[in-house]
């Protein structure tokens, strides 16, 4: 009997080959029939298994086995990257490449919420898109000599790029790019958006265009207006003299036309706003004032919407309406308003048509839309009743009741507590009842 306490070698074994022990104590004549069994990786295996896996060749053979393994792997890694990236480039060059001319600054808000109106739109169908946004600035720089300077900035820059549709926002982008139609962009289509007083002359040397003219309801506003304050007879309305300006006041006098020996209509002068200020500070009581756009004045003060209405607002001791729905809650009363996201939109509507196919010269030349919008705080600021007020209107900033704020909190608890008052009378109820049987039961007793 011999006894293998530890693993010991046999013969050109290594150290890794070890005599599978079933016990610890085997028979001597057993131990030769032991010997030819081996551990090969946690696995038993012949001897003759065990001299093929150490011999030359097969190391070799298994090593060249592994390299084309490796190999192919990286091989394939590499091609899955390389498809990968040349879809994400070939995805790029099929996006198209629109070109938004802000005629404006960045932080005026009408055409900050049109640009907001048309990516929301044209994201919805290109999610990786990004628009070029070039801002014009022209409201703090309206001389030509600036605008001779942006066409040639937007020559320089876009010589070698490919744009496939320009979005032109306001007045002064449209002029810059009808008015250079065979050096700017010849051959790119073009949708305009916030045009006013447009007229079909103003793109007749410009093919491939179409777009939205910005029309504010100057009439219906004032008709809204005149029903609310019926005593009203003179009219202020204010304007400044950029082009956008000029254009407006040109719709204005044409859509008030209809109000001729009604009421007096003036328009305010092209002065310091020092002396517009003074102007609203007089105003009679059967007075009312209209602002058309007012973003600068004669001494080249430049003012925001919000800055302007507030101001205006706040002069005038008669009633102030407006068409913009920028100008809401800064102290006009309301009026027939037009929305910049949906404005937007609109135009965004109208390039992706044309980037579908559609010819933007079988487009035809939409309006945009208004909505019958009024401040709470100016109608109770006039004393408006609440009956005199259009029944289509939005009323916005209305204070919030104490059953809106917390209506969420107080039906379920007002549901709960019928609930516990139904409980409570049928619980009455039954000890009623108990209290009468018991009487009736002492009763029989006696």
């Amino acid at each position: 009997m011999i006894c293998l306490r530890q693993p010991w070698n046999v013969g050109k074994m290594t150290h890794r080959y070890f005599p599978t022990v079933v016990s610890d104590c085997v028979p001597k004549q057993s131990l030769v029939k032991q010997r030819t069994r081996y551990m090969l990786g946690g696995r038993v295996v012949s001897a003759k298994a065990s001299r093929l896996f150490r011999s030359t060749p097969y190391r070799r053979y298994l090593k060249m086995i592994i390299r084309s393994m490796k190999c192919s792997l990286t091989l394939m890694i590499l091609y899955l990257s390389v498809l990968i990236s040349s879809g994400y480039a070939l995805a790029e060059e099929n996006q198209p490449n629109i070109l938004v001319l802000n005629s404006y600054h960045q932080g005026e808000d009408w055409t900050d919420n049109e640009i907001a109106g048309i990516f929301s739109e044209l994201l919805t169908q290109h999610p990786t898109m990004v628009p070029l946004v070039e801002a014009l600035d022209t409201k703090r720089y309206p001389s030509p000599a600036h605008l001779d300077f942006l066409k040639d900035y937007l020559l320089r820059k876009y010589h070698d790029r490919r744009i496939d549709l320009i979005i032109a926002l306001d007045n002064p982008a449209l002029n810059l790019i009808a008015q250079n139609s065979t050096e700017l962009f010849p051959d790119v289509p073009v949708v305009f958006a916030g045009i006013n007083g447009f007229r079909p002359e103003m793109i007749a040397d410009r093919k491939k265009i179409t777009g939205v003219i910005e029309r504010q309801d100057v009439a219906g506003t004032l008709k809204m207006a005149l029903a609310m304050h019926p005593k009203v007879s003179r009219i202020l309305a204010v304007h400044d003299y950029t082009a956008s300006g000029l254009a407006v006041r040109q719709e204005t006098e044409t859509a008030l036309a209809q109000f001729a020996g009604k009421l007096q209509i003036s328009y305010s002068a092209d002065v310091p706003f020092d002396t517009l200020s003074e102007e609203l500070k007089k105003m009679p009581d059967n007075g009312l004032v209209l602002i058309l756009t007012y973003v600068t004045d004669k001494a080249g003060h430049t003012f925001s919407r919000e800055e302007s209405t507030r101001l205006i607002s706040s002069l005038s001791p008669v009633p102030v309406y407006a068409m913009h729905e920028t100008r809401l809650g800064y102290g006009i009363m309301g009026g027939l308003l037009l929305e910049g996201k949906e404005h937007g939109r609109q135009a965004a509507r109208l390039a992706y048509r044309i980037l579908q196919g559609e010819d933007p010269d079988r487009i035809a030349v939409e309006e945009s839309h208004s909505r019958s919008i009024l401040d709470y705080q100016g109608l109770r600021r006039f004393l408006i009743p609440e009956n005199l007020w259009p029944k289509d209107a939005l009323v916005v900033n209305r204070p919030i009741s104490f059953w809106s704020r917390h209506r969420n909190v107080l039906i379920p608890s007002i549901a709960a507590i019928i609930v516990l008052l139904g409980l409570s009378s049928m619980l009455l109820g039954t000890v009623v009842r108990l209290r009468r049987a018991k009487k009736t039961i002492h009763k029989s007793e006696e």
